[in-house]
């Protein structure tokens, strides 16, 4: 907190006096009222912390005061003062809203403990106020309608259920693999209680088991006090341990015994300590071959891989790409007080096509230069990143293998100067034929798969299956 200000309300000139020289000198700035009049005038532009007020007033009861700053200014701290220790106006002040109370005559050090007090507890209630905001704000949502994404949800609510169970999330780099796991803590009983996430490949073993276990004073050079590790700050919580692949083997050892159970000791200790944890552990790396290649012991592998969970790369989702583009995009523009962009049809059929090597991380980092570098409202696919474009037509370029289905220029020079031939030429007609031709032949080339026609064709999924479903309503 900044300034610290504070008002008095009491008709006796000198103890407003005496009590404002006090508290300024205590690094307040301090204002003070003889009546309710004159308490209200100020109280609109000075907006207090706290307010110290008189019950008895020349001009009503300070009581009811109390009661109306409580509706309309619910944020200031009110302490009532009073030279009569009416025990019954106290209690009537603590259940209307008063913070506390203080009895006349009272000493200057007195007050300034109570100021100090009060104050603190004001910032711990704003510390407690923005970290709920901040949790409200980090909800934890997966973005996608596929079949894919909405099968790995139904996993993650199922799981979410069995509240101690050890689960392991496998995925490529870049799928959301922590994401799944704030999911899972979101949806359990564990929820109100901590999550926290360390990457196990970030720190060196010797660190990893301090910032794990914690410490004893004196454990090792440095350790001048005594420090609590993860698993002791997420008692009652979750525990995320990423890129569980690069954890040490005598790290693997110490992690398999707390597992099995569920107690440890802190480095340099020897009283066993007891927690409630749950442990969910992701990966990118193939964790079979690494026990196969003694990489990785198999009874951690075993212990972990109680409740697999993999995430399908980004390729995969198929028009969840869209989704997430929009809503990266629309994100981006919210946080730098710009206008919504808009992606066009031929930019969103690149994305549809684009591998995405980097899956969600590379699409939310490229929606994020495009926030920040666009200028007009649509966005062309002139736009995109260079290297994006690129790849998309090297992949267009290394899928064309179609034949042409029907002769060669030479043999379509001669249709088109029979079709001539003193009758009417249907334009239309004649552009859906070889439209259904190419997609035809596309289609039996790719043993129907929509994808994979679409991808010979050069046009997007969502087009391709629009015609097929237009010439081939039967399948």
């Amino acid at each position: 907190m900044g300034v610290k200000r504070i008002l008095i309300v009491d008709d006796e000139m000198t103890l407003r006096l005496a009590l404002q020289a006090g508290l300024e000198d205590h690094g307040c700035q301090v204002e003070t009222a003889e009546n309710i009049k004159q308490a209200n005038a100020i109280i609109k532009d000075f907006l207090p912390h706290i307010m110290f007020l008189d019950i008895r007033l020349p001009d009503g009861n300070g009581l009811d005061l109390l009661e109306k700053i409580r509706e309309s200014h619910p944020d200031i701290a009110v302490v009532m003062m009073t030279a009569y220790g009416d025990t019954r106006s106290a209690v009537r002040a603590i259940k209307s809203g008063a913070v506390d109370y203080i009895n006349k005559p009272f000493e200057l050090e007195e007050v300034q403990l109570l100021v100090e007090k009060t104050f603190k507890q004001m910032d711990l209630e704003s510390e407690v106020e923005l970290y709920r905001q901040a949790k409200k704000n980090q909800e934890v949502s997966f973005i996608g309608e596929s079949k894919a994404t909405l099968d790995f949800i139904r996993v993650l609510e199922q799981v979410a259920v069995a509240k101690d169970t050890t689960v392991l999330i496998r995925g490529e780099t870049g799928t959301g693999k922590e994401l799944a796991a704030r999911y899972i803590h979101e949806a359990s009983d564990r929820q109100d209680r901590p999550f926290l996430a360390i990457n196990c490949g970030a720190l060196p073993s010797n660190l990893i088991e301090s910032e794990l276990f914690g410490h004893e004073k004196g454990a090792f050079t440095g350790a001048n006090q005594t420090k609590k590790g993860l698993f002791e700050w997420a008692d009652g919580g979750t525990l995320f341990l990423d890129e569980i692949g690069e954890l040490a083997p005598e790290m693997q050892v110490k992690l398999l015994r707390f597992l099995e159970e569920r107690k440890f000791k802190r480095v340099g200790g020897f009283r066993d300590i007891v927690v409630d944890v749950r442990v969910i552990a992701a990966t990118h790396r193939d964790l079979e071959q690494m026990v196969v290649e003694k990489a990785f012991r198999s009874d951690l592998y075993y212990r972990l891989n109680v409740v697999p969970i993999t995430l399908p790369p980004l390729h995969q989702r198929g028009k969840d790409i869209v989704l997430l583009a929009d809503y990266f995009l629309k994100q981006y523009c919210q946080q730098m007080g710009r206008k919504p962009l808009q992606l066009t049809d031929a930019v969103k059929d690149t994305l549809l096509r684009y591998t995405w090597p980097g899956n969600i991380r590379e699409l939310k980092n490229i929606m994020e230069r495009i926030a920040i570098l666009q200028k007009e409202r649509f966005v062309q696919i002139e736009d995109l990143p260079k290297e994006l474009i690129r790849l998309d037509q090297k992949a267009i370029s290394d899928s064309l293998t179609l034949e042409e289905p029907a002769g060669n220029a030479g043999q379509l020079a001669d249709e088109v100067d029979a079709r001539f031939s003193g009758q009417a030429v249907y334009l239309e007609e004649i552009l859906e034929q070889i439209e259904r031709t190419y997609i035809l032949k596309a289609l039996e080339q790719t043993r129907w798969n929509i994808s994979q026609a679409a991808k010979l064709l050069g046009m997007s999924r969502y087009a391709c299956q629009r015609r097929v479903d237009k010439y081939f309503p039967q399948k």
